[in-house]
């Protein structure tokens, strides 16, 4: 999941972001996942979002 907590996206700033966010999303999944304290509370949050 990956938010922005700016007020306002400005249209210049839109392409920049959109193409930062796959690279980010992928350093972070190669950093391995210790947000979790497991994989039921990953699972389980999984659920509560569909």
């Amino acid at each position: 999941m990956i938010a922005c907590l700016d007020e306002k996206i400005a249209r210049e700033e839109v392409e920049t972001l959109a193409l930062g966010i796959p690279e980010w999303s992928a350093e972070l999944e190669s950093s391995g996942d210790s947000t979790f304290t497991d994989d039921v509370a990953k699972t389980d949050l999984a659920a509560i979002h569909q």
